[in-house]
């Protein structure tokens, strides 16, 4: 078991198998680059399929580069002013369907037009893995293990 200034870890469950289990999700590195982030960044499934994935109903003018785009700007936007903090919160404009399923970090923008919300989500800076120190973004909705 390897020792740590805490003790020996009992039980690590890692980035590979979050991923593996569908738990995380792992943002394509070819626009993760072209948005001009330097480290990996990751979302948790949860933030992923709400947020990024095209919602039903809506793939005639949307598409999932287009969303996480949107995403990774005001991600580098909110990075630069917090760029010594380990984590904070970026917000971003996002269209999903009406469809009652508003969360508390979520606003309305227009009350004429309830497809528009503006979304928070937090952005934590932090290892890979116990066994990979190097750094990674995770992307999650607020409060979000």
């Amino acid at each position: 078991m390897e020792e740590t200034p805490f003790g020996p870890i009992i039980y690590a469950f890692t980035r590979k198998q979050a991923i593996e289990e569908g738990i995380q999700v792992r943002c394509p590195d070819d626009l993760r680059k072209e948005a001009g982030f330097t480290v990996p960044l990751f979302f948790t499934r949860r933030a992923w399929d709400k947020y990024v994935e095209v919602p039903k109903g809506m793939e005639g003018f949307q598409d999932l580069t287009g969303r996480l785009w949107d995403i990774l700007t005001m991600l580098k936007y909110y990075a630069r002013k917090h760029r010594t903090e380990e984590s904070f919160d970026f917000r971003f404009m996002c269209r999903i369907p009406n469809a009652g399923n508003w969360e508390k970090h979520e606003r309305m923008t227009d009350p004429k037009d309830k497809t528009i919300r503006q979304v928070s989500l937090t952005a934590q800076a932090g290892p890979v893995d116990p066994d990979d120190m190097s750094m990674c973004i995770t992307i999650s909705i607020p409060g979000e293990d």
